[in-house]
Formats: C-alpha cells, structure tokens, sequence
C-alpha cells in the first residue's frame, strides 16, 4: 500500500512535525492483533517552518488492518518532542495489489479542551510543550489526490511505472473514541 502523508505546525513553525514512522494493527478479528511498525524515510517536499510531505509505501500480507497511527520527533538539542498523528482508518489489502490509500494532511494546532487528543505526551513537559506536541491537537484530512500522488511514487520509484496502482482511498477522518 502506498499514501502521502503531509505535516504542518503552524501552533509552533520551528517545530515542524517529522515523521518518522507508522503504526498498523491487524484487524480481522482474531483474538491477537499484532502491530507492524514501518519506517519513514526521507522527507519528499520540505517548505522551511511550513509542513514537511512523504511518500509512504507499506507492505503486508493480504487482510483487513487499521492505519493507527503516524509518529515521529521535532526539535534539535536540547528540545525534542514527540507526536503521534492517530489516523485509526480501517483498510483491506487483496493478494497481490498495490493500493493507494490517498492522501493524509495532519495539521496540529492549540487544543481547545481536555477532549480533543493530545498531539503527543505531555512529558517531558519542556520539551512537549516548546514543541507543541503537549499542548497540542492534530487536525486530519484524508482524501484521495491519485493522480497527483502516484505520478510522484512512479518518479521515485520508476519500478512502479511497470505495476497497476488500485484505488483504495482511506475514509474520511473522525475523532477515534477513547477505546480505540
């Protein structure tokens, strides 16, 4: 499966989000889910103190997950922060296809109240909070950007130009529930 994925914060600009990984969970059921932990590597676009955007390509055996979340750091010694973006989309992989799952722009900003989901831990509270991840809240949304994003996949990966890429676009975002 490939997507993109594009992170800004404009709460605190010197602190762009920098993603680093992504989290899914085997959903189909079974009485024991296991994690997958992909790595993200480079970023494809950066605008200095706006967002950072990239192509991120994950691979797994055929079934049904959930995207749980995009994480990774921002900050240089002696601030660092954490975040976690939580996507929590569910997705269904067919044998043998690579699908593109759309587009993900998560945009983080003040919470407004102790409902909306931190963008990160609160602690270490320095760090967390100069960064904006502690007193923070992502704003997410997933649409589908085909043409455009599998037109950048296929100049970065020419391998790609010889494969079919389906159509399999996340749904739109909503507010996991506190279960999740």
């Amino acid at each position: 499966a490939i997507f993109t994925v594009k992170t800004s914060n404009p709460f605190k600009p010197g602190y762009q989000p920098h993603v680093g990984y992504v989290h899914v969970r085997q959903n189909g059921g079974q009485e024991k889910k296991e994690t997958f932990s992909f790595s993200v590597n480079d970023v494809y676009t950066k605008q200095e103190n706006q967002y950072d955007e990239y192509l991120v390509s994950i691979s797994l055996p055929p079934g049904k997950y959930k995207l749980r979340h995009i994480g990774g750091t921002s900050g240089v010694f002696p601030v660092h922060g954490n975040f976690a973006v939580p996507v929590f989309a569910d997705v269904e992989l067919k044998p043998n296809k690579i699908v593109y799952l759309g587009r993900v722009e998560a945009t983080l900003r003040e919470r407004k109240n102790d409902s909306e989901i931190r963008g990160g831990s609160p602690i270490p509270l320095i760090d967390q909070a100069v960064t904006g991840f502690g007193k923070g809240t992502f704003d997410i949304n997933i649409y589908d950007n085909y043409e455009k994003d599998v037109a950048l996949f296929k100049q970065a990966y020419p391998v790609l130009k010889s494969y079919s890429v389906e159509k399999a676009v996340l749904p739109p975002w909503k507010r996991p529930a506190e279960e999740e």
